[in-house]
């Protein structure tokens, strides 16, 4: 990490065993920076210790391997795509807010609070509604 100095500081993430590499990091409003290994989170808890320290967070299992997409957006949601499952993670309350079945995407990202758009290779974009738990059944 760089200081305030610009000088930069290593942090270990988890134990020194662990060579595993991160797969993401991202900013939570409510607990801070988070630093992913496969589907494992890493909290920054301390800066005089230097370290990410392992958290499990309950929907741990359900996330995708390195492989498919993972969008950190607004800060306390996700957006991972694993075995044609779109999924939404809120890191704020640490729930899935959204699972949804859709076939062959390659990205998603929110247009506004409540509505994602998702896309294919194809050119198929599909409008989805957060809070219907639903794809609007016009396309773009």
């Amino acid at each position: 990490m760089l200081d305030e100095n610009r000088k930069f500081h290593r942090f270990l993430v988890g134990d020194s065993t662990d060579a595993t590499d991160i797969t993401g990091a991202f900013v939570s409003n409510r607990h801070g920076l988070i630093v992913t290994k496969g589907r494992k989170h890493y909290f920054f808890t301390d800066s005089s210790q230097k370290k990410f320290v392992y958290r499990k967070v309950p929907f741990e299992d359900a996330l995708p391997l390195p492989g498919s997409f993972t969008y950190y957006i607004n800060n306390d949601r996700a957006l991972y795509y694993i075995r044609q499952q779109l999924i939404v993670a809120d890191y704020s309350s640490m729930k899935i807010t959204l699972e949804l079945p859709l076939p062959g995407l390659t990205g998603a990202n929110y247009v506004n609070d409540d509505e994602l758009l998702a896309f294919t290779a194809a050119g198929i974009f599909y409008r989805i509604s957060s809070s219907q738990k639903k794809n609007h059944p016009n396309l773009y």
